[in-house]
């Protein structure tokens, strides 16, 4: 799968995302696929689709606004890094969050298998093999 193929397939899942609409957001996604938020204050691994799903039905629940914002695709030699920004609004207190963080997705096959989200920019990087 080419670079730009592999692109589209983040944003439009990032896309999908924003709007709510979980299913399009992992059309592309191995149904077993592996998602790392072990650096979210849960500190949870999920497993499949539909954990997935479920997943982020609950975390957007606690949000009045909550979007991911791509700033740059990198394409490294072991996964691609997408540099991402989470804008988010807190329901109960109304709290404005602007947090740079960045997901490490290793695909194959036109399938994303595992993804890992995490606040260390230059980690994400250097697990794709750019720095």
């Amino acid at each position: 799968m080419s670079t730009e193929d592999r692109r589209e397939i983040y944003i439009t899942g990032y896309e999908a995302f924003n709007n709510g609409d979980f299913t399009g957001a992992i059309r592309t996604f191995d149904p077993e696929v592996e998602w790392d938020f072990s650096e979210m204050p849960d500190g949870r691994i999920v497993r499949g689709t539909d954990e997935l799903r479920d997943y982020w039905a609950t975390l957007i629940d606690t949000w009045d606004e909550f979007r991911v914002e791509v700033e740059e695709f990198v394409d490294g030699p072991q996964a691609d890094v997408t540099l991402v920004r989470l804008i988010a609004t807190a329901r109960t207190s109304g709290l404005r969050f602007d947090d740079p963080a960045a997901l490490v997705w290793e695909s194959s096959e036109g399938r994303v298998k595992r993804v890992r989200f995490t606040h260390d920019r230059d980690a994400a990087l250097r697990d794709a093999g750019v720095a």
